[in-house]
């Protein structure tokens, strides 16, 4: 079965190619999101375009306690 390109467009309907990039970090309407995470949080970052570093950077953010990072940890995976 081939999927048609209006089946690999972004449910948003922004018109990008929907990835797990795209949808959690890069979509206007739902990469949005983090950045209201981060105000909640009170920190300023800046996200990667990937979706790997973005968690590595999320929850292994420098200056934190440990315990800290298993929080952090949790609000990523709730977040996406």
């Amino acid at each position: 079965m081939v999927i048609s390109h209006e089946d690999a467009a972004c449910v948003s309907g922004c018109g990008s190619q929907e990835t797990a990039n795209h949808l959690f970090l890069g979509c206007d309407i739902f990469g949005s999101l983090w950045s209201q995470v981060w105000l909640w949080l009170g920190i300023s970052s800046v996200s990667h375009g990937d979706i790997i570093q973005h968690f590595t950077q999320f929850i292994k953010m420098p200056g934190l306690h440990k315990s800290t990072h298993m929080f952090f940890r949790i609000i990523w995976f709730t977040t996406v």
